[in-house]
């Protein structure tokens, strides 16, 4: 059987209805849905009904309201779980990042032992940060979850001044051009840049999730 239009549109419903669940298990779920739905209705073609009418008999057989308690066994279940209704771990995940980048600016301001003891304590906050978001949560992103990423945009912007108000404040207190500032603001940039760009390409192949759920 060809695919059909009204299929299509019914399971992008369905689809937004379980938006606050992860991609990997919304889609699971979509996957059954849609095998349960073309088996049902090759059986009632089977059965001498048109396939018009099995479509549309098929659609209205669906119970809907194992929807809603999908959305209540998943919501129950965070709540008993590591994740938890709040969901620390991904607030935890972001923040490491948020934190990692922060951090990083500290040797601007200064080059002693305690700069370079902060510089990799950011990077062992930053680095599995960073891989936890893209490796982890690549394939389990929700509404919620995606609000976060769309949020940080508005730290980085400012967060982007930060090295270069050090940078100038060092530069006047030491009072000459040195080396060492000024290739670690070039590494600082180039690691800011990379990462903004890696959020906005994770943020553009999950907006799905946030464009359903406005619908």
């Amino acid at each position: 059987m060809k695919e059909n239009a009204k299929i299509n549109d019914f399971l992008n419903s369905l689809r937004n209805d379980l938006r606050e669940l992860p991609a990997n298990k919304r889609e699971d779920l979509i996957q059954e849905f849609y095998d349960h739905i073309y088996t049902e209705i090759e059986n009632k073609k089977e059965a001498g009904i048109e396939e018009e009418k099995a479509v549309k008999e098929a659609l209205e057989n669906f119970d809907q309201k194992q929807i809603s308690l999908i959305n209540e066994e998943y919501l129950e279940s965070q709540k008993n779980n590591f994740e938890g209704g709040r969901d620390y771990s991904f607030d935890f995940t972001m923040l490491c990042i948020i934190g990692g980048l922060f951090g990083l600016t500290g040797p601007l301001l200064s080059e002693d032992i305690i700069a370079s003891a902060n510089m990799l304590a950011s990077l062992l906050f930053y680095v599995p940060g960073m891989s936890v978001l893209l490796f982890y949560y690549g394939k389990r992103m929700n509404e919620s979850r995606m609000k976060w990423v769309q949020s940080i945009s508005k730290f980085l912007i400012p967060l982007l001044s930060l090295p270069f108000i050090f940078y100038v404040y060092n530069l006047n207190r030491v009072g000459e051009l040195t080396a060492f500032p000024t290739i670690y603001l070039i590494v600082y940039v180039t690691l800011y840049l990379t990462t903004y760009f890696i959020l906005r390409k994770f943020y553009n192949k999950n907006r799905l999730i946030l464009e359903t759920s406005s619908i």
